[in-house]
């Protein structure tokens, strides 16, 4: 089995914020990564905040004020944010609230092309394409 590697230096702490189970079958294809499952975004991102000190956090779509608050702070401590987002394409993102709070270091593509949680693209705070070690 491949694993996903979201950064390459071994020491990075990863915390995977999976809110509705969405990442559920790439949990256990992501290297050095904590997850909370089937929790709220909120509560997760401030135990991982608190508790694990990450330096990557990967969430999945965001749709409160709460949430993106949170987030800043989490981004103001100096930790990198992964995101994925529900839309029919990339100008869904990019005109939605979320996107103009310019909290994100990281998009992740996702569809339903080869199960649940299939990722398509991961890109940069540009939307350039990033190539993932062992992918």
């Amino acid at each position: 089995m491949k694993k996903i590697i979201l950064s390459t230096n071994i020491s990075t702490k990863v915390f995977v914020c999976d809110e509705r189970g969405e990442f559920e079958n790439i949990l256990d294809k992501i290297q050095n990564a904590d997850y909370i499952q089937n929790a709220k975004k909120n509560v997760s991102l401030d135990i991982a905040m608190r508790l694990f000190s990450p330096h990557v956090v990967f969430v999945d779509e965001l749709f409160y004020d709460f949430d993106t608050k949170l987030l800043s702070k989490a981004k103001s401590a100096g930790i990198k944010i992964y995101a994925s987002f529900h839309g029919r394409d990339i100008n869904d993102f990019i005109d939605s609230d979320v996107y103009k709070k310019h909290l994100f270091d990281r998009y992740v593509i996702l569809s339903e092309r080869q199960g649940k949680g299939t990722i398509d693209h991961i890109l940069d705070d540009n939307f350039e394409e990033i190539k993932i070690l062992g992918v």
